[in-house]
């Protein structure tokens, strides 16, 4: 065989090995014809916590689920996520079938001071030992229906309300959350109210013993109150089935 047909059927062969080359690293740098995507993640503030992979690595095949958990840092909460992740639940699953970017957000925790309750007023007001001395509290973000106004009848689910309030808190250790404004116009401490694992605020607006009602500047949870009286509402709880 002559030279120049020997050089002409090794360029071939080069040829036919790059073309199988290319064919099988077809897809993506990581080879196999599969693609991956990349997961990214953020905490904001950066130093108030951290995001926890159900997986290793930064790097995923399509349709695979990866739960992300985040874990805030001593005098913090976990508050929200946003990118390619949404919700206010710590832990969330997304799916990898694109790059994925996401953040964390981190709020500090509030201050809560406990005191306990001597004595139930109404729906929406308490009286409570605090640090010795005696103050009226006043729910924030609330509004039950009257018992005691001096010159208003006893309002439809009132006493229903007043008796759910004191079934909560009467007699217990509670904790104190203010907002922007210290006192109402009477002089009472205006508070959200805790007590154990229960947002008493939340609570009685959930179950229908009260209305949302929020009045500037304490509006920290206002968002959370008019979805706890549209879930009342709808599912006809307390004062929204027998109250009209």
């Amino acid at each position: 065989m002559n030279r120049k047909k020997l050089a002409g059927i090794t360029a071939a062969c080069v040829i036919a090995i790059i073309v199988v080359i290319l064919a099988i690293n077809d897809g993506d740098s990581n080879g196999g014809g599969k693609t991956y995507h990349t997961l990214t993640t953020h905490t904001s503030p950066s130093a108030a916590g951290s995001v926890s992979l159900s997986s290793s690595g930064g790097e995923y095949e399509s349709s695979v689920k990866v739960t992300l958990t985040a874990s805030p840092a001593s005098g913090y909460t976990f508050d929200h996520w946003t990118g390619d992740a949404s919700g206010t639940s710590a832990t969330v699953i997304i799916t990898m079938d694109s790059n994925k970017d996401v953040t964390a957000y981190f709020a500090e925790e509030p201050v809560r001071v406990e005191a306990r309750v001597t004595r139930v007023i109404d729906g929406d007001t308490i009286e409570v030992n605090l640090a010795g001395i005696t103050y009226k509290v006043r729910y924030i973000g609330i509004d039950t229906p009257e018992t005691v106004h001096p010159s208003e009848p006893v309002e439809c689910f009132g006493k229903e309300a007043s008796d759910k309030n004191a079934e909560l808190v009467e007699g217990k250790i509670v904790r104190l959350e203010k907002d922007v404004s210290e006192t109402d116009k009477y002089g009472r401490l205006l508070r959200y109210v805790w007590v154990g694992d229960i947002f008493v605020n939340d609570y009685l607006v959930r179950q229908g013993y009260a209305y949302a009602s929020t009045y500037p500047p304490d509006v920290k949870y206002v968002g959370q109150f008019a979805e706890a009286q549209r879930e009342a509402e709808e599912n006809n709880r307390g004062l929204w089935a027998i109250c009209g």
